[in-house]
């Protein structure tokens, strides 16, 4: 579990757009619904559900958009941890906060590998420290998500100039040779379309000769 500080949220607050991203809001009491939208509604694009059924339900629509899920634990129809269990292994970088009484946190700690829990927030909360937490973890998302396509862009780069070689080798060894290259055009061809082919599937791996 990461752990944020608490100390200051001004010295970085303008180098991240926290509307980026949205935080899914979940819980079964509507006044709690409107108190976090009130509290954070400015600062982040907020979503709401009202119980891990329809929470399931709101995430599946909006995978792409939705970066940080606090849940409550106690609900109806289904627990906040059994929210977060169905949705931990297909989608493991989202950040999952729960949100439960101090009497359910040692049962509730005892459910995180289920839900792949990135922090807890006990009732009634640190508001300061709660809006530190979401600030803190859509930055990290964030700045995951900036490395990752970065890393995707520099191993593309690397298939490009490796795909560049296999394809200069595939010309060049026959003529070396001194044999003769019938239909060489043809191959060629052939050659990049299959190398852009592989690249296109998995392009963290770049095609081998």
């Amino acid at each position: 579990m990461l752990e944020f500080t608490p100390a200051t949220i001004s010295t970085e607050i303008g180098a991240y757009d926290y509307q980026s991203y949205a935080i899914l809001f979940v819980d079964d009491e509507a006044n709690t619904r409107k108190y976090f939208r009130r509290l954070f509604g400015q600062k982040f694009r907020i979503l709401e559900a009202e119980d891990g059924v329809e929470a399931l339900k709101v995430f599946l629509q909006h995978s792409a958009e939705i970066c940080i899920i606090v849940t409550d634990q106690r609900m109806p129809n289904e627990t906040g941890v059994g929210f977060l269990s169905k949705i931990a292994g297909d989608y493991p970088d989202i950040i999952k906060i729960l949100s439960t009484a101090y009497s359910d946190i040692d049962a509730a700690i005892g459910s995180a590998n289920e839900g792949g829990i990135f922090r807890y927030m006990t009732k009634p909360w640190d508001i300061p420290q709660l809006e530190v937490t979401l600030r803190r973890a859509m930055e990290f998302f964030t700045v995951k998500r900036e490395r990752d396509a970065l890393l995707g862009a520099k191993m593309q780069a690397m298939g490009n100039v490796l795909l560049s070689t296999c394809l200069a080798a595939f010309v060049l060894a026959p003529l070396c040779a001194g044999l003769k290259c019938e239909r060489a055009a043809e191959a060629i061809a052939a050659f990049v379309a299959r190398g852009w082919l592989s690249m296109s599937r998995n392009p963290r791996h770049p095609p081998s000769g």
